[in-house]
């Protein structure tokens, strides 16, 4: 949906109050428009808002340093292999049907039997779908960046 267009008599009066150094707060509650719709018309126009000067980007982008620069910062470590050898589950082998309330959900396997699906039923936590070893295996938070 396009919105309202703008007159050159509006134009005029934001090339106006940009130049006298308004904010766009101000000049958007002066002219009964959006705060952005007055951003988005001065760009269209062309016009810059000395308050809000565009930030140079090209000094602080990586592709403008050799990559000699940024091989530099860098230390490579070459790691062992580890192997992770999973917990043993102790009450492995329940069916659906004979699974009970808060009892872990994660599926290990299959009954050679009847064919259904097997699942951990070990106990959880109140509110909990799974015990502490899956829930810590499907549900891995990433560590914050800094």
């Amino acid at each position: 949906m396009a919105g309202a267009t703008w007159t050159d008599i509006e134009d005029g009066d934001l090339r106006r109050l940009i130049t006298e150094g308004a904010p766009f707060s101000l000049i958007s509650q002066k002219m009964n428009r959006s705060r952005c719709s007055c951003i988005g018309r001065a760009q269209r126009l062309g016009i810059e808002h000395p308050n809000y000067a565009r930030r140079d980007l090209s000094r602080t982008s990586i592709r403008s340093k050799p990559k000699a620069a940024i091989a530099r910062n860098y230390e490579v470590r070459v790691c062992e292999p580890v192997t992770v050898i999973p917990e043993p589950i102790v009450g492995a082998g329940v069916t659906i049907i004979d699974l009970k309330n808060r009892q872990c959900r994660a599926i290990v396997g299959r009954d050679e039997e009847t064919e259904l699906m097997t699942y951990c039923a070990e106990p959880t936590a109140p509110g909990r779908s799974f015990c502490g070893f899956h829930h810590k295996a499907y549900f891995y938070k990433l560590p914050r960046k800094k």
